[in-house]
């Protein structure tokens, strides 16, 4: 298994970059037979990267995780930030699906509605 580290946007163990500490080279993932990540790990590793992702504010983001897929809710500052939230979720190892539905905030103006699944 790659080497975990504090620092974001580290090597992965084959050397590859990583887009952020908690994704890994899917196409070199090998599993043992029948192994799949509890939802409850791939939560909390959506919900730290989350956090810690520099270009994103994550604080009114709810993470639901149920047999690998995922759902985003709550609102965020632009699109921007909520395709980086999808983006992200999208690559944590494990994730099969990802459905976006995060609301971008208006400024005054209530708030936009956006619904997308990404297949990972």
């Amino acid at each position: 298994m790659a080497n975990r580290t504090e620092t974001h946007g580290a090597t992965s163990h084959r050397g590859g970059e990583r887009a952020n500490a908690f994704s890994y080279d899917h196409a070199d993932a090998r599993s043992t037979a029948g192994y799949s990540r509890s939802d409850d790990r791939l939560r909390e590793d959506i919900g730290e990267c989350l956090t810690y992702d520099s270009l994103l504010d994550g604080a009114e983001i709810e993470v639901e995780v149920e047999e690998g897929q995922v759902t985003l809710r709550g609102a965020v500052a632009s699109k921007s930030e909520s395709l980086r939230a999808q983006d992200l979720a999208a690559q944590i190892y494990g994730v099969k699906t990802v459905r976006n539905g995060l609301r971008v905030r208006s400024h005054g103006l209530g708030t936009t509605g956006s619904s997308t699944a990404v297949e990972s």
